[in-house]
């Protein structure tokens, strides 16, 4: 169950993020919230021998239509041989909080954009960050949350690369 609703708006925060980074897998292709379960329910297998904390887990929506997910640089030690290193470039981000569903990231996306023009703020063309605050294999669906991470810059402002 998602809780974005007029009578409880998502609220987010402007955060300024340090570089972040990892080790994990990817898709190419249009990422659909099936597509993403599944890389994302093939990432948990192959890491289900680690003590993930719960925040550790990450997952990057690129604008070239591909989907990483990531477990932090400290679990390196492990045997994750076929892992890709991922990186989160430091920026200032609008942060949000989506509960319930992944299926339903979209939609709070969508409303981190609007309240990311109303704060004055324009979105770069970065991927989207999602930070998966608890593990759906010990958590009922209606009590996930994930960050939702989108790189802001003053409107007023270039972008670069």
């Amino acid at each position: 169950m998602n809780k974005i609703s007029k009578k409880d708006p998502l609220q987010i925060q402007i955060i300024k993020k340090d570089l972040i980074e990892g080790s994990g897998i990817f898709t190419q292709g249009d990422p659909t919230p099936e597509k993403i379960g599944l890389l994302r329910g093939q990432f948990l297998k192959l890491t289900n021998h680690l003590e993930i904390l719960d925040g550790d887990c990450y997952g990057l929506l690129s604008p070239n239509d591909s989907y990483k997910t990531f477990i932090l640089k400290k679990y390196f030690q492990s045997n994750l041989k076929d892992f890709t290193a991922i990186q989160i470039k430091a920026n200032s981000y609008a942060v949000g909080i989506h509960e319930g569903s992944y299926r339903n990231l979209s939609q709070s996306q969508e409303e981190i954009f609007k309240k990311i023009k109303e704060k004055g703020l324009k979105k770069t063309n970065g991927p989207i960050v999602h930070r998966f605050m608890n593990d759906p294999r010990k958590t009922i669906i209606q009590d996930l949350r994930t960050e939702i991470w989108v790189a802001v810059i003053q409107k007023d402002s270039t972008i670069s690369s």
